[in-house]
């Protein structure tokens, strides 16, 4: 009889490999890494789509159809003690065709199409958005923040701080404020902010279900009872913002005027959960996400072409699978 003269600790590790091979469905350039579920090609604004796969440790850009057409490795140099799967944010920037991603525990980097690092801001205090503003500074939020870590940061292109907000400064209410067990500790948990004008932001807290208008560093705006709000956007003459309702149960959410709002878009339970991105596009449509999703709505909130990244996780099958949608950005092609 011949033996299998590999070791027990070589077949073990052979096996894992091929555990976590298989359960990443690992993809390279040219594969279809999503599933064309909806298409109104009339109604569809064309472009490609770029976003973080935290299990393969790489950004992916694919085309609607689903099939990858770039990808960059995020090297260890890069990453340090940062986390991907702690709201890893990605942003297309369109002079350059850079990307600007926003790794938790580690910075915001400008990354090039041949992988170059062309600018980085080295913290522990950015995660879950990051935008590069007209005027090149940028802007970003801690979403881990502890009780004296800053929430909302903005810096020059040479990483001066030229802005920076607390906790203390929101005027919030600590009776309103909520947390997730399951998850790390952070105090307010920042997952968005805009610039809206000279000045003045829109910052999102979800910890504290609501989303404030902010001028000159003081609170002017305050829309609250949005539960686990993601993503508010100016909208008309209102807002747009993500709401997950419940475990697996989002809507995005319209409001019309104080104490007035209405559902934009409703999902079927166990779908499109949580919605998280919300991003306005040039043709007027609205760019979502869930776990495993992404969508364009008409401006009547008709979801007009999707896609499926089917071994992907969705509400609370993502802790199972370690793959999900966090963010998606719009390339314009």
């Amino acid at each position: 009889m011949t033996r299998n003269k590999k070791s027990l600790p070589f077949r073990i590790l052979a096996a894992t490999f091929a555990l976590i091979f298989a359960g990443s469905s690992w993809a390279a350039v040219g594969d279809q890494f999503a599933k064309v579920t909806l298409n109104k090609p009339d109604k569809v604004q064309a472009g490609h789509l770029a976003f973080v796969d935290a299990t393969q440790g790489k950004l992916i850009e694919t085309d609607l159809t689903g099939k990858i057409t770039w990808e960059f490795f995020i090297p260890m140099s890069m990453l340090g003690r940062g986390r991907l799967s702690a709201g890893t944010d990605v942003e297309w920037l369109p002079k350059s065709d850079h990307f600007l991603l926003a790794i938790a525990g580690a910075g915001v980097f400008e990354i090039n199409r041949q992988g170059q690092t062309t600018w980085k801001y080295l913290t522990k205090f950015a995660d879950h958005d990051a935008d590069r503003l007209d005027n090149g500074n940028t802007l970003f939020v801690n979403g881990w923040d502890a009780d004296n870590d800053p929430v909302m940061t903005e810096v020059d292109s040479d990483g001066k701080v030229v802005l920076q907000l607390f906790a203390r400064d929101l005027e919030l209410d600590s009776t309103e404020r909520h947390s997730v067990a399951s998850e790390m500790y952070s105090n307010t948990h920042a997952n968005a902010a805009q610039k809206l004008g000279p000045g003045e932001y829109l910052l999102s807290l979800r910890n504290f279900n609501q989303f404030v208008k902010i001028k000159d560093g003081k609170v002017i705006g305050r829309v609250k009872n949005a539960r686990n709000v993601h993503d508010p956007l100016p909208y008309e003459n209102g807002f747009l913002f993500a709401a997950h309702l419940a475990e697996d149960k989002s809507a995005l959410m319209r409001q019309i005027g104080p104490g007035q709002r209405e559902p934009f878009f409703k999902p079927d339970d166990g779908t499109w959960t949580p919605l998280r991105t919300v991003e306005l596009l040039q043709n007027g449509n609205i760019l979502i996400t869930g776990g495993r999703e992404i969508g364009q709505l008409d401006k009547d909130g008709d979801l007009v072409w999707s896609v499926v990244v089917e071994h992907f996780g969705s509400g609370k099958n993502a802790q199972k699978t370690g793959s999900y949608l966090y963010k998606v950005a719009f390339v314009y092609k």
